[in-house]
């Protein structure tokens, strides 16, 4: 079951649109949000793989028809298909979002 972004979570960040050529390696390579950082993948056009690399371990295929929230500090990666495009909207928990950290 996927999880659920907090009611009490702010977004505070939206990245640029990405592409298969575009995005960065980091995104591609395993990586992870800080603990009080949400993530939600949204896929525009195409598909893009989102696996979970900690337990328990997944892999899904996500599409424009629904979003992929990512947990805090869960370590994963994607794998967009070559005709993707797909941004990212940050959402924290913390008050770090009224000191604009």
């Amino acid at each position: 079951m996927q999880a659920k972004i907090p009611q009490e979570a702010q977004h505070y960040y939206t990245t640029k649109t990405f592409s298969a050529q575009s995005a960065p390696d980091a995104l591609q390579q395993e990586h992870r949000t800080a603990e009080d950082v949400w993530g939600e993948l949204v896929v525009e056009q195409g598909e893009v793989v989102f696996e979970r690399l900690a337990e328990p371990r997944g892999s899904w295929r996500v599409t424009p028809e629904a979003r992929w929230v990512i947990e805090p500090g869960v370590p994963h990666r994607v794998s967009p298909s070559p005709d993707a495009l797909f941004h990212l909207e940050l959402y924290r928990t913390s008050d770090r979002n009224a000191r604009g950290a």
